[in-house]
């Protein structure tokens, strides 16, 4: 389950970040691109399924080594077939002629549209891994049916996201104003979407044990003791249920909802044929641990808050490296080319944090958060014994795997020979209780850490003064690449003076008027900043009067006059001033000039103060 949440997180990223205007022109050979992935996705499985299913027929050595192997590796493909679906995105113009226009009329609708290529390779490998398993396992079911089974439980892993991008699509199309305002401050939606994803998240069980076919377990003794096991343990669940997970061949228990109204506790047909009443009461004590150190709601919310802070962060990284690529290689930005490998960039970016996160912080939690329930079940029965043979059943059953490692639960050696030392020797629970502790505190540590670095870029002074400094390292490889372009100097000199570097600026601008001595708009640039730099020993205001007046004389337009009313109020010239802002502001009336009049008619009062 937890590779599938991870599976499922990077195809969503993918869509997410997919170039939808990228490859819209890439012609016949980007769309017979789209069915030859497709098809060689689907024979990959099938050689690859085959050949181990042909050696297991052959030889019981292969069999013994693949069957505690198969659903792992089930899982493993499944987060493999990523990569060829981000080839699919990132190669063809499928985000450009499916994706991109339903997401126009809704995002939920676009972002299905994209991910129907996965649902489709995912189809595909459970088709043709069907016979394997059939081999090593056996199925007393259907191709077809085994097929439905893992789809039911696999794509219900994505009915949280579904539900908040439902009420997120209802809501903007209730309140237009709302969506203006979050696009315009992309942080808002990293806010509101955790918001509705705990609401979903305390009423999703109800839906998820009914798409999953869940039942109450029938009347009878082994009912009767573990309800009163949940009341001696105070854990309160709305049903104690059956869950066909895997057409109920999978042995294992669960417990999901953050609230006892909407909580359920879970149990395998195949566990509970499995285990005798005492082992089952194990399994239901560990359950009833994560409800007691309140493990449910440390992930929702730590990952919650995970979300907000890295996509955030990712964002405003990307938003930098846009920023750069635009002034570092402007000819291949505007082309659309720089925009698809930034694109692709942030998306490996995220992937690989979404993984090492998952795999690393999830997993030592995860470790962590499973011995403690261990330990809960210790607590509860006052002996190991009952819940180590359940898990030595479990591995038995499932194919040898006691020493199989779990990067998100350890292997269930592991599991067992902490148990049974814990029982030993109790400073070894008061130990691992600590750890947890620790590893809690460490990760909310690390959340702050991110949340600041988040807030730092986007701050308004500070994330500004990163965003010139992008830009003019940008522009310092483009102009040493291209030397004597004007155009480039004057946009450094913008970037420069913004950053207090006043000096440097003026040296870029005479360096570009002495490239275009007669452009209007070098003159008028260089006029401003000896007219307005704060630093008064870089001031030359009848030189900047000198360079605004010939500006003017090629092209009158209102924005070159405020420089030269600028210019001539910097002189000491203030009637002169007047009478250029004036004509500005006539310019400006006429609609010729994009230039704020509220700003110019500001500007004729400034000027008229001092007369």
């Amino acid at each position: 389950m937890y590779n599938s949440i991870l599976t499922f997180l990077i195809a969503l990223t993918i869509v997410a970040l997919s170039p939808v205007d990228g490859q819209k022109s890439a012609g016949l050979a980007g769309l017979l691109l789209i069915p030859l992935i497709i098809a060689g996705v689907w024979g990959m499985l099938r050689w690859r399924f085959r050949r181990m299913m042909i050696a297991a027929i052959n030889s019981s050595a292969a069999t013994a080594y693949y069957r505690p192997l198969v659903s792992g590796m089930l899982q493993r493909y499944q987060l493999l077939l990523t990569v060829p679906f981000a080839v699919l995105i990132f190669s063809t113009p499928f985000p450009a002629l499916v994706i991109s226009p339903l997401a126009k009329h809704s995002e939920l609708l676009g972002s299905l549209a994209g991910l129907l290529p996965f649902f489709f390779f995912l189809i595909v490998l459970w088709w043709e891994v069907y016979p394997l398993k059939s081999v090593l396992l056996g199925q007393s079911t259907s191709r077809k049916s085994f097929v439905l089974s893992n789809a039911r439980t696999e794509f219900s892993i994505l009915v949280p996201w579904f539900l908040i991008a439902l009420i997120g699509d209802g809501i903007f199309l209730l309140f237009p104003s709302l969506e203006s305002a979050i696009e315009a401050n992309p942080f808002l939606e990293f806010l509101y979407a955790p918001f509705f994803l705990i609401a979903v998240a305390i009423f999703l069980p109800v839906a998820i044990t009914a798409l999953w076919g869940c039942r109450p377990v029938a009347e009878g003794h082994l009912r009767e003791r573990l309800t009163l096991l949940t009341k001696y343990m105070g854990l309160r669940v709305r049903e104690i249920m059956v869950w066909p997970l895997m057409e109920g061949k999978i042995l294992t228990a669960g417990i999901i909802g953050l609230v006892p109204r909407f909580r359920y506790l879970l149990i395998t047909p195949a566990l509970l044929n499995a285990l005798d009443e005492d082992e089952i009461s194990a399994v239901v004590a560990h359950e009833a641990g994560h409800v007691r150190y309140n493990h449910l709601w440390f992930y929702l919310l730590f990952f919650a808050g995970l979300l907000i802070a890295l996509m955030s962060l990712i964002y405003e990284l990307a938003d930098l490296g846009a920023i750069w690529a635009r002034y570092a290689h402007p000819d291949l930005f505007a082309e659309g080319g720089a925009k698809g490998t930034l694109s692709f960039a942030v998306a490996v970016l995220t992937i690989v944090v979404l993984v090492v996160g998952f795999r690393y912080a999830f997993g030592a939690i995860s470790r962590a958060f499973e011995r403690q329930a261990d330990l809960y079940s210790l607590e509860v029965l006052n002996t190991f014994r009952p819940f180590n043979s359940a898990l030595e059943t479990i591995s038995r059953y499932s194919g040898d795997i006691r020493d199989l490692p779990s990067w998100h639960h350890g292997s269930l050696g592991e599991r067992m020979d902490f148990l049974a030392a814990a029982s030993e020797n109790p400073s070894l629970v008061e130990g691992h209780h600590r750890k947890v502790r620790n590893i809690k505190r460490l990760m909310w540590a690390i959340l702050a850490v991110l949340f600041v670095c988040a807030g730092v870029l986007q701050a308004p002074g500070l994330g500004e003064s990163l965003q010139r400094s992008v830009a003019i390292r940008g522009l310092d490889g483009y102009i040493a690449a291209n030397p004597g372009e004007a155009g480039s100097l004057v946009q450094r000199s913008i970037f420069l003076a913004g950053e207090g570097r006043e000096r440097e600026a003026l040296s870029d601008l005479w360096e570009a008027l002495a490239l275009e001595p007669g452009n209007p708009f070098i003159q008028n640039a260089l006029a401003w900043t000896l007219a307005t730099a704060k630093d008064e020993g870089l001031r030359d205001c009848p030189r900047a009067v000198e360079l605004a007046e010939k500006a003017v004389s090629s092209m009158p337009l209102p924005a070159l006059l405020d420089t030269l009313a600028e210019a001539r109020y910097c002189a000491g010239d203030p009637e002169g001033a007047l009478r250029a802002i004036d004509l500005a502001v006539e310019g400006a009336k006429t609609g010729e000039s994009l230039t704020d009049l509220e700003y110019f008619l500001g500007q004729k009062k400034r000027f008229g103060e001092k007369n």
